[in-house]
C-alpha cells in the first residue's frame, strides 16, 4: 500500500466498510500469480492460477480497503494489458479493463509500477515509441480507474517523465530518474504539476521510488548508488512536500526494491535476494545499527523465499478465506483467477525428487518426484550452465509423478560419458505456488 486516500467521500465511506480496522495483507507475485498472505505469513490465498513464470500477473497493488489490482497480457487484436481488480471480501474478480493508452503510441510497455487510491485511481507507468522510427522511446505515467470503464481510451491522463507513481492521499508521488517530487494538492491527482521535494544532492545517488507512511513522518526511498540498490528512510515534518532529513539504510540482502508501509504505518514489505519480507518499520528513537542501519521496530519476517512485487494494503486474509467456504478453494468461476495455496497456513510447499545416482542418457533419464498438489513439473539435466536433456509432466495431484527427460538435438551421449550433471526439478502448483529440488547424476 502506498497511502492511498480516496477522491471522493462517499467512496472512501463504501470502501473502508470492507475491512475491519486493522486489517493488513501483502500481495505480492508467486511464480506468474497474485498471493495475499497476512503479515506473519501464516495464512496465504491465491487470488489467481492461470499465470505461471512465462505468462504473469504484474503491476500488483493493494489498496487499504483490501481490493488488490494486477494487469496480464491477454489476447485481443494484439496483445494488451488488463487491468483486474479482486474484491477484499474473497478475493474474486470485481473488474477488469483494458489498460488506456495514447492513439499515437506504439510498442507500449505498461505498467512500469502501480499503485491505486483508495478511491480506485490508478496510477502506471508506460514506455513507449511514437509513430515511425523508435528513435528515443518516451516513458512516464498514466492514470486509469480499477472499475470497469471504455475498453481501451486513447487520450489518458498523465504527466511525461515521472516515474514511479505512488499515492499519498490523493496526491501523486513520482521520480524524475534522479530525485522525488510531489504533486501539487489543487485537483488531485487529475492534475500535472509536481514540486521538487528530495534531492539526492550531489552525492552521487539517484531516488527512484518513494513510499509515504500515514501522517508523513516517514518516507522509505528506493535509491541507486555504485551500482546497488537499496532502501534509505527519512523522516518528514508531517506535511507532504515539508521538510525530510535522511536517518537510516533498511539492513537488506542484495538489491532491495518495492517498499511499501501497512495502512497505519506499523509495518513495511519489500522484496530482496532472499524474497519477500515483512517487518515492524524503522523506530528512529533506537539507535542505529552498523552501516547507519535501522533499528526496526519488529525482526524481519520472510513471506516467499521465490516472491516478487510485494505491496501492502488491507486485505484481511482470513476473512477472505472463510468467505470461499472455510480453506480458500471454492472457485470465482473466473476462467482460472482463484484458489488456495498449497501449504497456505505458512508452511511453504515442498518437493523430493528420485533419479538413479548412475545413468545411461541415450534412451532418456526417468525421473521421479514426489509432489504436494495439482501441477506443472519440469525437468533440467545440466552440464555447468548448458542444459543438455529436458523433460515435463503434470501432475493430476498429491503424490508421485515420473519425468522422462530426453536428451536435447546435437547432445551427443558418449561426450558426457563419466561426467556429474545436475539435475534440477520445478513444481508449480495450480495455484501458482513453486517448489524446487536438485540431485546429481552421473553419466555411463
Amino acid at each position: 500500500m502506498r497511502i492511498r486516500t480516496c477522491v471522493a467521500v462517499g467512496a472512501l465511506a463504501a470502501l473502508l466498510s470492507a475491512a475491519p480496522a486493522g486489517a493488513a495483507g501483502v500481495a505480492y507475485n508467486e511464480g506468474g500469480n497474485v498471493v495475499v498472505a497476512s503479515p506473519d505469513g501464516r495464512h496465504k490465498l491465491a487470488l489467481t492460477r492461470d499465470g505461471n513464470p512465462d505468462d504473469f500477473y504484474f503491476g500488483i497493488a493493494q489498496a487499504s480497503d483490501g481490493s488488490t489490482i494486477a494487469a496480464k497480457l491477454e489476447r485481443f487484436d494484439k496483445r494488451r494489458p488488463v487491468l483486474w481488480r479482486f474484491s477484499p471480501r474473497d478475493g474474486a474478480v470485481a473488474a477488469s479493463n483494458v489498460l488506456p493508452a495514447w492513439s499515437g503510441a506504439s510498442s507500449v510497455v505498461a505498467p512500469v509500477g502501480m499503485d491505486v487510491s483508495d478511491g480506485g485511481v490508478v496510477a502506471f507507468g508506460y514506455s513507449y515509441c511514437g509513430l515511425g522510427a523508435c528513435g528515443t522511446r518516451q516513458a512516464g505515467y498514466w492514470l486509469t480507474f480499477a472499475d470497469h470503464g471504455p475498453a481501451n481510451p486513447s487520450n489518458p491522463q498523465g504527466s511525461a517523465g515521472l516515474y514511479a507513481p505512488s499515492f499519498s492521499g490523493d496526491r501523486i508521488v513520482s521520480s524524475d530518474g534522479f530525485k522525488i517530487l510531489v504533486q501539487e494538492a489543487a485537483n488531485a491527482p487529475l492534475n500535472d504539476g509536481h514540486a521538487a521535494w528530495i534531492d539526492p544532492g550531489d552525492a552521487g545517488g539517484r531516488f527512484w521510488a518513494a513510499e509515504v507512511a500515514p501522517g508523513v513522518k516517514q518516507i522509505a526511498l528506493e535509491y541507486s548508488h555504485a551500482g546497488k540498490f537499496g532502501i534509505v528512510f527519512a523522516s518528514g515534518d508531517g506535511t507532504l512536500g515539508g521538510a525530510t532529513e535522511l536517518r537510516c539504510f533498511l539492513a537488506v540482502a542484495g538489491d532491495a526494491k518495492d517498499v511499501s508501509y501497512s495502512p497505519d504505518g506499523s509495518q513495511i514489505a519489500w522484496r530482496d535476494a532472499e524474497g519477500v519480507k515483512v517487518a515492524g518499520a524503522p523506530d528512529f528513537s533506537l539507535p542505529l545499527g552498523a552501516g547507519d542501519t535501522c533499528s526496526l521496530s519488529s525482526p524481519a519476517v520472510v513471506l516467499s523465499a521465490t516472491g516478487t512485487e510485494p505491496n501492502f494494503g488491507g486485505a484481511d486474509v482470513t476473512a477472505m478465506i472463510a468467505a470461499r467456504g472455510g480453506d480458500g478453494t471454492k472457485p470465482d468461476g473466473a476462467g482460472g483467477r482463484g484458489g488456495a495455496v498449497p501449504g497456505g497456513g505458512g508452511a511453504k510447499p515442498a518437493i523430493t525428487v528420485s533419479a538413479p545416482a548412475r545413468a545411461r542418457l541415450a534412451r532418456g533419464l526417468a525421473v521421479r518426484v514426489a509432489v504436494p498438489g495439482a501441477g506443472k513439473v519440469t525437468a533440467r539435466l545440466s552440464r555447468g550452465a548448458r542444459v543438455v536433456a529436458s523433460g515435463s509432466g503434470r501432475a493430476r495431484g498429491a503424490g508421485e509423478v515420473t519425468v522422462r527427460v530426453q536428451l536435447r538435438a546435437g547432445v551427443r551421449p558418449r561426450k558426457l560419458r563419466g561426467r556429474k550433471l545436475g539435475l534440477r526439478v520445478r513444481w508449480t502448483g495450480a495455484s501458482g505456488a513453486t517448489a524446487v529440488a536438485t540431485a546429481k547424476v552421473k553419466a555411463r
